[in-house]
């Protein structure tokens, strides 16, 4: 094979053998000639090469971005690992051949749009604050989307009854219908904390004596027992009369002293 021969001053871009085919960019126009047939010194330098310069006996053209010789869909192009799918693309990036040829990212209804990433279409939203959630096909806000919330496809499910669920922040929150009840998540109801006696102040606070003869009730959030009843240690006493709770819880008379209307007497 007869060696190529250069001008002085010729660069040369690209060089890449194809079914034996010689490929040569010289500045921004390629030649493309037999490996064995030596380019002339006339050759034209950084513009368009002569007529002579052109193999009469291929009927092939050197394009930039496409690889010298026949290209099958499908193959990778020499140049930038582009590929050949109706003119050269990148498959990792082109939102038409995405991962292959012809495999469209079509984006969905709404406010969201698809792109080729790396060679996959990933779905994002045009609100940065909003998620795409793929189960549900939509965009979302998880810090507040009852059926998407914190992440996709948690659900924020009411209880039976007077409550409602919420998402909060990207959590499910739960609240009474009437404002003057509160949810208590142990007993999974809603109670009136000043006067639900198992409930009594906070949730999970019942209002339990000794004995279950006492009449015991929730008032205000404390539980009190009824009759003019004093609850001291868990039972009802009357502190008028009551030697171990005289006049006030814990307070008992000494020795062999009664506690008569409230006081310790002799």
């Amino acid at each position: 094979m007869d060696s190529v021969r250069f001008q002085p001053g010729l660069i040369v871009l690209l060089v890449v053998a194809v079914g034996g085919a010689l490929c040569i960019s010289i500045g921004c126009e390629p030649l493309h000639r037999e490996m064995d047939q030596q380019l002339p010194d006339d050759a034209g330098i950084g513009g368009e090469p002569d007529a002579s310069d052109v193999d009469d006996n291929n009927d092939e053209e050197c394009v930039p971005g496409q690889p010298c010789g026949p290209c099958e869909e499908g193959e990778t192009v020499c140049v930038d690992d582009q590929t050949q799918c109706e003119g050269a693309v990148d498959l990792n990036s082109d939102d038409q051949n995405c991962g292959s040829c012809g495999q469209i990212c079509e984006s969905p209804a709404g406010d969201a749009t698809a792109s080729c990433e790396q060679g996959s279409c990933e779905i994002s939203c045009d609100d940065p604050q909003h998620t795409w959630c793929e189960q549900t096909e939509e965009c979302s806000d998880l810090s507040s989307d009852d059926q998407n919330c914190g992440s996709c496809g948690q659900i924020c499910e009411s209880p039976a009854g007077d409550a409602t669920a919420s998402c909060e922040q990207g959590i499910c929150e739960i609240s009474c219908d009437d404002a003057q009840y509160t949810w208590c998540e142990q007993a999974e109801v809603c109670a009136d904390l000043d006067s639900d006696v198992e409930h009594c102040g906070q949730c999970s606070a019942p209002c339990t004596t000794d004995s279950q003869e006492d009449d015991v009730q929730c008032v205000d959030g404390q539980c009190e027992c009824g009759d003019e009843l004093e609850l001291c240690d868990d039972e009802c006493v009357d502190t008028q009369t009551e030697h171990s709770h005289c006049g006030f819880c814990n307070n008992a008379c000494p020795g062999p002293q009664d506690c008569v209307e409230g006081e310790c007497t002799n």
